[in-house]
């Protein structure tokens, strides 16, 4: 499974990280996880780690779509979320991600974990 979440109590932080090709039934699956979960608020800050994810095959189609299905779960339409990316490919696809989906506030593109991090709980 490329998807892996773990929850960081003492940051109130999900950590997600997403390895080789996502499968966007895989995704659905992630988030209803995460929405349902007892263990942390639906709307906890996330930080995905997307330095492993092969973004070759990803194009504005498969963003709206991804859109679309975040869409579903609207316990999760407050929470704060970052991205951290390695390459410039990477960076702008995540860009694109973030203008379509109109989430300029409360997403941001990162390739510095840290910074991802310390922005996620300012």
């Amino acid at each position: 499974m490329p998807i892996e979440i773990r929850y960081d109590p003492p940051r109130r932080i999900l950590l997600g990280t997403i390895e080789g090709r996502l499968d966007i039934d895989e995704f659905r699956t992630v988030l209803e996880a995460i929405e349902r979960s007892k263990e942390y608020p639906p709307d906890v800050a996330t930080l995905w780690d997307l330095r492993g994810l092969d973004f070759t095959s990803i194009d504005r189609e498969f963003e709206e779509h991804l859109i679309a299905i975040r869409k579903d779960f609207p316990g999760r339409a407050r929470a704060k979320l970052a991205a951290v990316v390695a390459t410039d490919l990477a960076f702008g696809m995540s860009r694109m991600f973030q203008i379509l989906s109109d989430d300029e506030d409360r997403m941001k593109v990162f390739r510095d974990y840290d910074a991802a991090v310390s922005w996620l709980r300012a």
